[in-house]
């Protein structure tokens, strides 16, 4: 492989493009959106358990969309890395 591209740092050469991508991101401090998704329902959670009927209905349908989004956020994850 270290032949084919010698100019390709050899650590792309040996791990998961996936890994390599999810390291330079965290060695950046970017936050993957499927983390951010997961932050904001653990914050919405948090707010439903102390929320009066109103706010609660509100609040949990927000939690309900966060949900889906990183659902599918997931699927076409796996989805991707199953085609590769």
């Amino acid at each position: 492989m270290a032949e084919a591209f010698p100019e390709t740092p050899w650590v792309l050469c040996l791990r998961d493009p996936v890994e390599v991508g999810v390291s330079l991101l965290r060695n950046a401090n970017v936050v993957p959106p499927e983390i951010e998704l997961l932050k904001e329902a653990a914050a919405l959670e948090r707010q439903l358990a102390g929320a009066n009927p109103a706010r609660a209905r509100e609040t949990n349908a927000r939690l309900q969309e966060v949900r889906v989004t990183f659902s599918m956020a997931m699927e076409r994850r796996a989805r991707t890395s199953r085609e590769a």
